[in-house]
């Protein structure tokens, strides 16, 4: 596996790294991890399109039990969901030549810092499809559930109201992904990418949900 080019999905490009320095390929995570094909596919075009794509809570679960992550490792896909919002917050305020500067400049603290306060592995997105990508609906879609997997995510190891209030801000972006799969024409509901948002927008909302009633029967 070649030496991954710069990209603007960190994450992605942790990973890769990883992946090369154990001498593993995109295509060798569906069998040795579990991972769907799109999945797979869509971490990998992350690296040369302007993507959010991150791994699932369940998925990273499955990552980090099948090539036994150490805690640097964990450190940098921790520091690299970090930086990924960090990115989202500052790409309407800034030019992405500053922003760019930024995170590079901030990502090594970010991974030390993962790594020294032990913060819990890392999480989300199961995603898309090669031909639909262009599609700006499809991107519209992608770009919420990306947004949720980030909120949910790194709301792990805050206070109760920092919790409560990125589960609520996930469950809208999920809410608003259910809308507009609903409003899709009919012939779009047979489609592969249509089932896998449908199915993954459905389950992440209901975890937030659960989650956001556990901390009211406190």
């Amino acid at each position: 596996m070649s030496e991954p080019q710069p990209s603007d999905n960190v994450f992605a490009r942790e990973l890769a790294l990883i992946l090369n320095e154990r001498g593993l390929q995109w295509s060798q995570l569906e069998e040795m991890v579990g991972l769907d094909s799109t999945t797979v596919e869509r971490l990998e075009q992350a690296l040369r399109l302007s993507q959010s794509t991150v791994l699932s809570l369940d998925d990273m679960e499955l990552l980090d039990k099948a090539l036994l992550l150490n805690a640097s490792e964990q450190g940098r896909l921790k520091g690299a969901l970090l930086v990924m919002e960090l990115k989202r917050t500052l790409h309407d305020q800034l030019h992405p030549a500053y922003v760019r500067q930024i995170i590079e400049q901030i990502f090594p603290l970010l991974v030390e810092a993962a790594i020294k306060t032990d913060l819990d592995t890392l999480q989300k997105s199961v995603r898309g499809d090669h031909d639909a990508r262009e599609d700006t609906t499809w991107s519209a879609i992608w770009q919420m559930l990306d947004a949720a997997d980030l909120a949910m995510q790194l709301s792990r190891g805050l206070s109760e109201e920092e919790q409560k209030r990125r589960l609520r801000e996930a469950s809208v972006y999920l809410e608003g992904a259910l809308e507009r799969l609903e409003k899709l024409p009919r012939g779009a509901r047979s489609l592969r990418i249509w089932q896998t948002c449908q199915q993954k927008a459905s389950k992440n909302l209901r975890t937030a949900n659960r989650r956001l009633q556990s901390f009211e029967k406190k």
